[in-house]
């Protein structure tokens, strides 16, 4: 189903303390858990989103989730999730980094040497 078969896994802190995650597994599964407090101040949907971006870059075309019981049904279909019962499952759409996985190197590439052209602009005004 996905080229890469790549994981990504990221972790949302307040003051130090983890207050929630999302994972994307091997096989295109998102899992998210937030700690009560840090619901329904929007952290869980810059969560997802974020991970779909990470997704999107590392070539996946889909993401699903499984086992998504009434309550948080809605949450997944505002962020365009789509499905039958508790099996739900959102396309990524198409874009210049999914039809070139590698894209993101020759994006870093370009990052870099920006930076480098900042600084030694920098230098020079010294």
């Amino acid at each position: 189903m996905f080229p890469k078969r790549r994981r990504v896994m990221l972790l949302a802190e307040d003051r130090g303390t983890i207050v929630g995650g999302v994972h994307l597994g091997r096989r295109g599964t998102l899992s998210i858990e937030l700690k009560p407090e840090a619901r329904g101040r929007g952290l869980g949907r810059r969560l997802v989103e974020t991970l779909e971006q990470a997704a999107v870059r590392l070539g996946h075309g889909e993401i699903n989730h499984g086992g998504v019981t009434e309550n948080p049904r809605g949450f997944y279909l505002r962020l365009g999730y789509h499905g039958r019962g508790t099996m739900m499952c959102k396309g990524l759409g198409q874009s210049a980094v999914r039809r070139n996985p590698d894209g993101w190197r020759r994006d870093l590439a370009d990052l870099r040497a920006r930076r480098a052209r900042r600084l030694a602009d920098a230098g020079q005004r010294q």
